[in-house]
């Protein structure tokens, strides 16, 4: 761990971590221990138990390539991480990667595949997104792993269920979420290898065959056995946009099933914040800025868009960054409504120095250092 600061109560974020243990006053409990990574329940405990102004000591989490890796991790190829995403999180992921790897190559050369491997990792995925929504989601914006098909598929799994977290959908309805979009680009397996695989733009015409894909799904899903129907729609919709303008069935507004507007969202940022071979990958903030101008053009639904930028951790604790001023430093916490605008950790003069970008609006991030 970093640097130990002492904090006011009032001004703690999620992303810090204890460097005490907190105890009740009366009776020497300990509520929360030393070295827990502060989120938004642990702040509310705080308050509950603590007065205003009452000061706090606090470590920051160190950047990656500080802390050692677990071996496990390395054989997979998941790339060093901040020390706030713990053991349980990383098998979580990788298994998830693994199990859809497996589960999209066995797809491809029989009707259908035994679905029960897949909905253990959804339910594996919405039961970590409902204890702690921002760790594994950590894990998808660092893009963990690079392996643009099947971590893609995983990383809109995470977002999804995070933002229907956030939305107020129960367990039952994250997790079938969480199912969609670990499904939604199945319909791809049946598109020609040469167009999904293609290192550059489409043409117009490969586009229309790419289009496809949302009823390709569709399709093969429909013959799996054990597959509800709102996993369907939102396989088949999460290419609609809200003015009518998407594939394939040009639906409109509420003619787009929730759960399809949900995948959209995160289909789409996932896109935009990951390299491809011809386009190099926006930085978190600005792939959220597109999410918003979507808005504005009536393509994504404005209440999941406003929910996603509000609420996702897109630069975690501990993620090394250039800043516009030529500075290199590390996230030190975020903001839990303004996650676009962390708190920097940089050095000065040999000493530690935060700035919060959510005060100083000329300052900004250039560059994650992965």
């Amino acid at each position: 761990m970093g640097e130990i600061y002492t904090i006011p109560i009032e001004k703690l974020v999620p992303g810090l971590v204890l460097a005490e243990d907190i105890r009740h006053a009366q009776t020497g409990v300990v509520l929360i221990p030393s070295g827990t990574p502060i989120d938004e329940r642990h702040l509310a405990r705080l308050k509950y138990f603590r007065h205003a102004g009452e000061e706090i000591k606090c470590m920051v989490p160190e950047p990656p390539g500080v802390a050692d890796v677990s071996s496990p991790a390395i054989e997979t190829g998941i790339k060093p991480l901040p020390l706030t995403v713990d053991e349980t999180t990383r098998k979580i992921y990788i298994k998830a990667f693994e199990t859809t790897k497996k589960f999209f190559s066995k797809y491809k050369n029989i009707e259908y595949a035994d679905i029960q491997a897949i909905k253990a990792v959804a339910e594996n995925i919405s039961a970590q997104i409902v204890r702690n929504p921002a760790i594994l989601s950590h894990v998808a914006i660092l893009k963990a792993i690079d392996s643009y098909t099947f971590s893609h598929s995983v990383n809109v799994a995470i977002y999804a269920a995070a933002l229907a977290h956030f939305l107020g959908h129960s367990t039952a309805e994250i997790n079938g979420i969480c199912l969609a979009g670990l499904l939604h680009d199945i319909g791809k397996l049946d598109i020609p290898r040469k167009i999904v695989e293609k290192p550059g733009p489409l043409t117009e015409d490969e586009y229309k065959i790419m289009q496809k894909h949302a009823l390709l799904g569709y399709l093969r899903l429909k013959k799996t056995p054990h597959i509800n129907e709102n996993v369907l729609a939102a396989v088949s919709q999460h290419h609609e946009k809200i003015d009518g303008s998407g594939y394939y069935r040009g639906l409109k507004g509420d003619e787009i099933h929730p759960w399809a507007i949900i995948l959209a969202v995160a289909d789409v940022y996932d896109a935009l914040t990951t390299d491809r071979v011809y386009r190099t990958a926006l930085l978190p903030h600005e792939g959220a800025e597109i999410l918003m101008a979507s808005c504005s053009l009536n393509h994504l639904e404005f209440n999941a868009v406003k929910f996603f930028t509000e609420k996702i951790p897109f630069y975690p604790p501990g993620t090394r960054v250039v800043l516009n001023t030529g500075e290199i430093g590390y996230i030190m916490a975020y903001h839990v409504n303004t996650p676009l605008r962390p708190i920097v950790n940089i050095n000065r003069e040999g000493k530690g120095s935060m700035i919060d970008l959510s005060r100083n609006h000329t300052v900004m991030i250039t560059r994650i250092i992965r």
